[in-house]
């Protein structure tokens, strides 16, 4: 988490400097809508946390570990990549309730899959927005061409933590 933190701070200062040279009035516009993103995003986040843990305590116990238990395999990475399509919402909800099954016993490539799953799949964006702006004909051949990617995502993060060693549990 600290690492994050210091290669985005690194990369808001660069920016800032090169927005600053540009044009020195860029920077009190670009604190004005960070200040209006971050009150917005302080707004939603108890909120979003609140709904996640309560999607949490309507799992029953132990559902998590036996459908994406770390021991579910192929099938329990299918499934997450399908339960991630389904999620509802942005980030803001998604990411928490992906902690929260994380923390519920499910496996580091499942979670995983199903972040990518809600990424790729999406289907309330596909149904909100997609389908009436592009078409059906488009949105089926880009579910179609990218069906794939959350098991793949999923496979190859189990088997890359395993080669480099690194474990997929939250820390």
């Amino acid at each position: 988490m600290i690492i994050s933190l210091l290669i985005l701070t690194v990369a808001t200062a660069v920016a800032g400097f090169f927005a600053w040279r540009r044009e020195p009035a860029s920077l009190g516009r670009a604190f004005a809508f960070s200040t209006d993103q971050g009150l917005r995003l302080a707004l939603r986040l108890p909120f979003s946390l609140v709904a996640a843990s309560c999607f949490a305590e309507l799992v029953p116990d132990g559902m998590t570990v036996s459908i994406m238990g770390p021991d579910t395999g192929l099938k329990g990475i299918l499934l997450a990549s399908l339960i991630g399509g389904l999620l509802p919402g942005g980030p803001i909800v998604s990411f928490p309730i992906a902690i929260l099954l994380a923390r519920d016993g499910a496996g580091g490539p499942q979670v995983i899959a199903l972040i990518t799953g809600w990424s790729v799949y999406a289907v309330n964006r596909v149904i909100a927005y997609e389908l009436p702006i592009m078409g059906t004909r488009f949105v089926a051949l880009r579910l179609l061409a990218s069906s794939f990617v959350p098991p793949v995502s999923g496979i190859l993060a189990g088997l890359l933590a395993g080669v480099i060693g690194w474990s997929i549990a939250l820390q």
